[in-house]
């Protein structure tokens, strides 16, 4: 028998700026975080091949935030007579989580069987409240930004689990099912059967080939659009309109990987191809303002496809004393969306991936690590007779020394760079180099440390990220150049 509790207690603040067309918005972001969980894990042994195993989870979290944003000088245009001021929100999201689970464990030999059931009920309320100003003083509440929601959930679920070896192969199984019900403070109610099968194999060859797939089907899990029946400021110029209705999703997961070699080998390298298609579920319906972009989720009639491929070569290089690494990987994706209220816009994405890295293998007073990260993205959209295409590419490099001269004196040196360009913009550029020494000057009692931080002296760090339909430029202030010099005395 097993008990776990968990407390927490936190609390945070976000301080930050946003440009909006030209138009300077000051945000402040309080998060309050109090949670308290409780677990009971039991387990009783039948005899050597059965066992019963029950566990019990309560949940208790109270979250609440409230966001403040003020625009420092407010823009007047003729299609805006009294831009506001300021908007400010308070969302409270109690939630309460309670799960119980039995499970019926058997194995002998090669054959693993196991039986559950268990039933899941979790309730969760949303209270917002947005408030605008105006320049002319006046404060309004709308009705169509107050949230008063709660969202009820049970699930009783049942599920068969198998496993057996045949012929070198292993083959599994897991049939899993239910009954599940969602309600909407007794507005929207949705409830119904589903299924989640998935069968798959295992094969080693010789302890080097190693394969594996796995197919997954989701019948008719229904899921909630959005708790939230009027708008949400869900960050700093991004507002989402939920609705209480619930939209039954149907997927399809494949995932095949091959791997050869074993992790202590000179040479081993791995392929993987994972494909997902979901039907159904919701999209998202855009609209792009001059202060805020609004999202509507809308019930999606099309189909969104998703192919990752993956794979790995690692090289041991005794002669050299080092190890070489290369991970490239593919993810093409396809879906739909709608921005300002135009014709479905298909949108086909491609990012590549490229990881190369040479380490050195624990050589006695010298070592390194070296790597580059190439990335490519590009995103072409298509609504009706317009397409437009975005182009990303980003490069992040690191050269890293480790020497020990003697058993009193370490040192580290890390060099990092990094290169981003977003199409037609110009490219970011930006070089760190820190250091440290350590010098041990009474073994395990007195030490000090020499370090540098920010050699180079980068005072921002840019980093943009373009979609699309938009382009978020984020600025980090880093820390200035700096040098620190530490005694360390243990008693």
């Amino acid at each position: 028998m097993r008990y776990k509790s968990d407390f927490r207690k936190s609390f945070s603040t976000t301080i930050s700026a946003t440009k909006a067309n030209n138009n300077q918005i000051d945000n402040n972001l309080n998060n309050s975080v109090f949670s308290f969980s409780n677990t009971l894990d039991l387990t009783h042994r039948i005899n050597d091949y059965h066992a019963l195993t029950f566990n019990i989870t309560a949940i208790q979290d109270d979250n609440s935030q409230s966001y403040m944003m003020r625009q420092n000088q407010p823009r007047l245009t003729p299609s805006v007579f009294e831009p506001f001021d300021a908007l400010s929100q308070r969302i409270e999201k109690p939630l309460q989580y309670y799960a119980a689970n039995a499970q019926w464990l058997y194995a002998r030999n090669t054959l693993k069987l196991s039986h559950y059931l268990g039933v899941v009920i979790r309730n969760e309320d949303l209270h917002t409240a947005l408030i605008s100003s105006f320049l002319n003083n006046a404060t309004t509440f709308p009705d169509s930004f107050q949230n008063n929601l709660n969202l009820n959930q049970k699930n009783y679920y049942v599920g068969f689990n198998a496993k057996e070896e045949w012929l070198d192969f292993q083959f599994f199984s897991d049939i899993s099912g239910g009954f599940h019900r969602n309600d909407i403070s007794n507005r929207a109610c949705q409830s119904s059967f589903y299924a989640l099968p998935t069968i798959g194999f295992k094969r080693s060859v010789k302890e080097k080939h190693n394969f594996l797939g796995t197919y997954a089907y989701n019948y008719a899990l229904p899921q909630s659009v959005d708790l939230s029946n009027g708008f949400i400021l869900t960050d700093y110029r991004s507002m989402n309109r939920g609705s209480p209705f619930f939209i039954p999703q149907y997927s399809h997961t494949a995932i095949f990987n091959y791997k050869y070699g074993n992790f202590a080998d000179e040479f081993l390298w791995h392929f993987n191809i994972l494909h997902t298609a979901n039907s159904k579920g919701y999209r998202s319906n855009f609209n792009i303002n001059a202060d805020f972009n609004i999202s509507d989720k809308v019930e999606n009639s099309f189909i969104n496809k998703n192919t990752l491929i993956s794979g790995s070569i690692e090289k041991y290089m005794p002669q050299l004393y080092m190890r070489l690494k290369m991970r490239p990987s593919l993810i093409l994706g396809n879906y739909p969306n709608t921005l300002n209220g135009s014709a479905i816009r298909n949108t086909n994405s491609v990012n590549t991936q490229l990881d190369i890295s040479l380490r050195s293998a624990y050589l006695k007073w010298f070592n390194y690590h070296i790597g580059s990260t190439f990335n490519q993205s590009d995103i072409t959209t298509q609504s009706g007779d317009t397409k437009s295409e975005v182009k990303n590419q980003s490069i992040g490099s690191f050269v890293d020394f480790y020497l020990k001269f003697n058993n009193k004196i370490n040192a580290k040196i890390e060099n990092e760079t990094f290169y981003f360009k977003q199409q037609n913009t110009n490219a970011q550029k930006y070089y760190f180099l820190n250091a440290n020494v350590s010098y041990d000057i009474i073994q395990t009692k007195l030490s000090a440390n020499l370090t540098v931080k920010n050699i180079l002296n980068t005072n921002e760090f840019i980093n943009s990220y373009v979609s699309d339909f938009s382009t978020q430029i984020n600025r980090i202030q880093l820390l200035p150049r700096y040098v620190l010099l530490e005694l360390n005395y243990r008693f």
